[in-house]
């Protein structure tokens, strides 16, 4: 596959005008693999299926259409869909260019805490009827990964009952919103201004907004995807967050969701050999939190 050679043939395939083609590599996740296309005063990022489609987690149009609901300035718009082969060989999706570098997690200030609380309360701006419920997605996930993976299953049977235990107490969200769904510190952008703006909405829908505030870190944190955060540091940016959205139970929401995320998190690294470290790690931090019972970050 020759990108360069491809966009330069037939800018239109790809939401362009033309001229001088500069392509750059960004990087590859669990789906997409992205590059950073410059042509003539445009740049765009295309980001190209690197797994079978028929092993894709949610199918490609379902991401590109909830992109069109994102506020501006908090990601990349949606260009263009081509779920067929035709060009590059395989399905693709093109954005617009988000700018911006990963902050490390142990690089995360105050500020930039305060900075990324007030976005996703802004992200999360506007409600539709529903009630999530962690406890439902702890036990629809267990189902899943019992039916697929039961032998990665077995090897945490221990660690079942005690989160079902942690989370089953824990109430509804009062507001279904948009979440981004996998708001990690990989897949956040911080600009020269410190603005914070988010990247791989592959799991944006409507849910719980708990969710995306615990994705960030906690007390479960392994780097590069977590920021560890003591009860002072939760509780500066969960108030951060509260200033715009007065919410009685997102302590105790963002801490189950923390604890399903890692869970799930330990056994998808458990299937991968050369992050074996990194899902041992999150198994002892998830087993120290629910050992101790029911978190409440404030």
């Amino acid at each position: 596959m020759d990108l360069a050679k491809a966009v330069t043939a037939a800018p239109d395939r790809f939401g362009m005008s033309g001229g001088p083609v500069r392509v750059r590599r960004l990087g590859a996740g669990e789906t997409y693999e992205a590059w950073h296309v410059h042509a003539g005063a445009e740049d765009v990022v295309v980001r190209i299926v690197h797994r079978p489609v028929a092993e894709l987690p949610r199918p490609m149009a379902a991401e590109f259409d909830m992109l069109r609901l994102v506020p501006d300035g908090f990601g990349p718009r949606p260009v263009l869909l081509d779920e067929t082969t035709d060009l590059l060989g395989r399905p693709f999706m093109v954005t617009t260019f988000v700018p911006g570098s990963i902050v490390p997690p142990d690089r995360w200030t105050p500020e930039l805490l305060t900075t990324h609380a007030r976005r996703l309360a802004h992200l999360h701006g506007s409600s539709r009827p529903g009630g999530t419920r962690v406890a439902d997605h702890f036990r629809d996930s267990l189902a899943w990964w019992t039916g697929h993976h039961p032998e990665i299953v077995a090897q945490v049977t221990h660690l079942v009952p005690l989160v079902a235990a942690f989370v089953e107490p824990t109430p509804p969200a009062p507001r279904h919103t948009l979440v981004h769904g996998d708001a990690v510190v990989t897949n956040i952008l911080v600009d020269d201004a410190g603005t914070p703006r988010y990247i791989d909405w592959e799991w944006t829908g409507f849910g719980d907004p708990a969710q995306d505030l615990a994705l960030l870190g906690g007390p479960i944190a392994v780097a590069p995807w977590y920021v560890p955060l003591g009860p002072a540091a939760l509780d500066h940016f969960l108030a951060a967050y509260r200033t715009v959205h007065d919410d009685e139970t997102l302590p105790v929401r963002r801490a189950a969701w923390e604890v399903c995320d890692r869970f799930f998190t330990s056994l998808h690294y458990r299937r991968q050999p050369h992050h074996h470290d990194v899902a041992a790690q999150l198994t002892t931090a998830v087993e120290r939190v629910v050992g101790h019972g029911h978190g409440t970050d404030s």
